[in-house]
């Protein structure tokens, strides 16, 4: 992987972590993980399109408390295990470098 992609990924694995100790919103989470997502060169396709499909979970979860005007407590479960599962996708990635 390029030094570039590397630095990306290291990003979306700080901002992740950002999130679960409540330091960053879901809403900036997703921001920041969809600029991160798309400014990576020449990656596995298969790979960011898993990162892609756990990323537009988080972006409906947000989307449906936003419709509903409800507590994004209410969807701490399903959010939680997305942020879990990018943060694999990402360690997925990376264990062989």
């Amino acid at each position: 992987m390029s030094e570039y992609n590397s630095r990306q990924i290291q990003k979306m694995k700080e901002k992740l972590q950002e999130y679960k100790s409540g330091k960053l919103s879901l809403s900036n989470l997703i921001d920041d993980l969809h600029a991160l997502w798309a400014a990576l060169e020449e990656i596995d396709h298969g790979w960011k399109q898993s990162f892609n499909t756990e990323w537009l979970n988080l972006e409906q979860i947000y989307a449906i408390h936003l419709f509903r005007k409800d507590d994004l407590s209410k969807y701490k479960q399903d959010t939680d295990s997305t942020v879990n599962n990018l943060i694999n996708i990402i360690e997925e990635l990376t264990k062989y470098e």
